[in-house]
């Protein structure tokens, strides 16, 4: 719960004024109705409701990140929600999804990723110090 708790107040710092969005104002009646089952002593009803408001945080997250950091591209599909992935080996994390961007980072094997959306081959994603860059589909994984 702690952690779900932190993540929504992570996102309400970082993006104002995305209270009043309709996953943002679910996830807080979720977590609402989680503190209120622990407080019950139903912990598994309140771990439930944790990890359901989590999953709503997850998804607002992915389309506030793109939303943030440009406009889609023509041909960028978003993800429905992010997904976690691995660099597989050594990556350069570009600022556009082509090998002519110029290199904003460099990515180290078994680092995670949140990946948001996709053009063609390229993945559009975030590490977890919030650099975000694109990376080729092919040097990482999905966990």
């Amino acid at each position: 719960m702690a952690e779900t708790e932190i993540a929504l107040k992570t996102i309400r710092n970082r993006y104002p004024g995305t209270d009043t969005g309709t996953e943002i104002m679910q996830a807080a009646h979720l977590l609402g109705m989680s503190s209120e089952e622990f407080k019950k002593e139903n912990f598994g009803g309140a771990l439930y409701l944790a990890i359901q408001a989590a999953s709503v945080i997850n998804s607002a997250k992915g389309r506030l990140v793109v939303r943030e950091t440009s406009e889609l591209q023509p041909g960028e599909v978003p993800f429905a929600a992010p997904l976690s992935l691995t660099v597989g080996k050594v990556s350069n994390l570009r600022q556009g999804p082509g090998f002519q961007y110029p290199v904003v980072g460099t990515l180290l094997p078994e680092a995670l990723l949140t990946g948001f959306a996709r053009k063609g081959e390229w993945v559009r994603v975030s590490d977890e110090n919030g650099l975000s860059g694109w990376v080729y589909q092919g040097l990482v994984t999905g966990q």
